[in-house]
């Protein structure tokens, strides 16, 4: 792991602390699991060019294109008052989810049409680029043919 902060490596400092914190929240029932690698942003640094780059980065959005309304592990404050608070917001989380689902939803449609497009546009470049490079390499092979 390497951690960098406004562009400085701050692995030293801050890592061990981030590394215990991790620990310390892997037993537990709702801790939060690691991505797997395809959804982690961290595979965009293995990219060799700009067009990698792009092709990366328009998996990733498919891969997190969804709004999930989905139950999660709500912190709460020890003893009693903290076991109540959190009952309250479990309930009050199951009594207005439905309106969190609806608009959700249309998070969704809309992250999804986004992403349609901009796969659309990328390939469309994509096709575009390596036509105008076929065709650049035609009229240079015609320009030496021509001039022997």
């Amino acid at each position: 792991m390497k951690v960098w902060v406004a562009g400085e490596e701050r692995t030293a400092e801050i890592g061990p602390g981030l590394t215990e914190r991790a620990r310390s929240l892997e037993g537990r029932e709702h801790a939060p699991r690691m991505l797997e690698d395809v959804y982690a942003s961290l595979v965009m640094r293995d990219a060799q060019s700009e067009p990698e780059l792009l092709d990366c980065l328009v998996r990733l959005m498919w891969h997190k294109t969804g709004v999930s309304t989905v139950g999660y592990y709500m912190p709460r404050k020890p003893g009693p008052v903290g076991w109540v608070g959190a009952r309250l917001r479990q309930l009050l989380w199951k009594v207005l989810r439905y309106q969190h689902d609806r608009i959700a939803h249309q998070q969704n449609m809309i992250n999804t049409q986004h992403t349609v497009a901009i796969e659309f546009m990328h390939e469309q470049h994509r096709r575009e680029v390596t036509e105008l490079r076929e065709r650049i390499a035609a009229l240079e092979s015609q320009r030496d043919g021509g001039a022997a």
